[in-house]
């Protein structure tokens, strides 16, 4: 049986499963409505599932790369400022000084996804360079 090509509605709903990470201002917030497309592409369409997947992969493993970032940064934060600062003020001096890491973590996380969006949008089949490996085998793969 011959694969049709992917329609511009099953490109649109793979790339707005890349585009969800954008809500992850709040850590994680992008990744519910990934599994949402996910669960109900996974039979529907195995290939918008794969892309979910590794959307939502994505997701997960750049806000582990931030925990680990920033489990780093507070402490030492904590420390170079517990010397001039108490109470109140010291949490503020360690939000601010966390804040930029996370900031570029967003941006970062955005300037990828996009790209990956725009990839899709435009009829490539788009694979993050770890996270595609990890989402598992291109068996879905279509003829863009």
């Amino acid at each position: 049986m011959t694969e049709q090509p992917l329609t511009v509605s099953e490109r649109r709903l793979a790339a707005a499963a890349h585009l969800c990470a954008l809500l992850s201002v709040l850590p994680l917030l992008g990744l519910f409505p990934t599994v949402g497309i996910y669960n109900r592409q996974k039979k529907a369409s195995p290939w918008i599932a794969q892309q979910a997947m590794q959307a939502a992969l994505f997701q997960v493993v750049t806000f582990n790369v931030i925990l680990v970032l920033l489990a780093i940064v507070v402490p030492v934060a904590l420390v170079g400022w517990g010397t001039r600062y108490d109470g109140g003020d010291l949490v503020l001096a360690v939000a601010l000084t966390a804040l930029p890491f996370f900031a570029t973590h967003y941006v970062t996380q955005g300037v990828l996804v996009m790209r990956a969006a725009r990839a899709i949008r435009t009829g490539e089949d788009y694979r993050y360079r770890w996270i595609g490996k990890l989402a598992g085998p291109a068996e879905a793969e279509r003829r863009l």
